[in-house]
């Protein structure tokens, strides 16, 4: 990934959420040579990927393996295996 003009990786950044886009842009910032932290306010990381008994917060179901294509819904530096 290159860097538009005029961005540099100076000073901090906060990713606040740390959820599957959060830690996408975290990964990225990191590796990037940001000064980079994330943030989140549940004790667990992984948004509504993460099953919660809690009424009060979204989530997927107890039973979920995953509701989307490994095809489509990978990283392409950390693809789905063959199972």
């Amino acid at each position: 990934m290159n860097n538009p003009e005029g961005i540099t990786s100076e000073g901090k950044v906060a990713v606040i959420g740390l959820g599957i886009s959060g830690l996408a842009s975290l990964k990225n910032l990191l590796e990037q040579g940001f000064d980079a932290v994330g943030i989140e306010r549940n004790d667990y990381i992984g948004g509504i990927w993460h099953f919660t008994e809690d009424k009060q917060k979204t989530s997927v179901l107890e039973t979920t393996i995953a509701n989307s294509s490994k095809q489509f819904g990978c990283f392409t530096d950390f693809p789905f295996g063959d199972n």
